[in-house]
């Protein structure tokens, strides 16, 4: 967030007042923690570079730039409400299918024409970093299996 921004500021304080709200609430009891975990998974409220985003879309780890597609989790958030995002699905790290699926999601949305100077950096972040990061660690059955389908610029 950027807090230079007067609102940006205000609003990241209110999220945070959200967030140690609702963490304490999914403490309390299952029945309580299944309502507010599946409000919360069909909504964007993860507060990252001044937008709301959906759970699926952040992880706790991730070493390089991947927006709009992929965020870390702020690091203000990571210790603070751990047992709220884990809750709703925020993994720990993204696996080769999420990256992959943002090559197709970048694919897609140019449909078939030549992708922008931002989109081959970044399937290019996705490729080097991503994907073959956790190919290089143990993560080779998708691609495997995926052979020849996963999207490359």
């Amino acid at each position: 967030a950027k807090h230079s921004d007067g609102n940006t500021l205000y609003q990241d304080n209110i999220t945070n007042a959200c967030y140690k709200f609702l963490n304490e609430a999914i403490l309390l009891n299952e029945t309580i923690k299944t309502m507010v975990v599946t409000e919360l998974k069909s909504n964007p409220f993860i507060f990252v570079d001044s937008m709301y985003v959906d759970a699926e879309k952040v992880a706790f780890q991730l070493n390089f730039e991947a927006a709009p597609y992929l965020y870390q989790m702020p690091t203000k958030y990571k210790n603070n409400f751990r047992e709220l995002f884990e809750s709703v699905g925020v993994k720990q790290i993204f696996t080769v299918e999420d990256f992959a699926s943002v090559l197709e999601a970048i694919k897609n949305a140019n449909n078939c024409r030549k992708i922008s100077e931002n989109d081959f950096q970044l399937s290019r972040r996705i490729i080097s970093e991503g994907i073959w990061g956790l190919i290089r660690e143990k993560s080779q059955d998708f691609c495997e299996k995926n052979y020849g389908q996963i999207p490359l610029p």
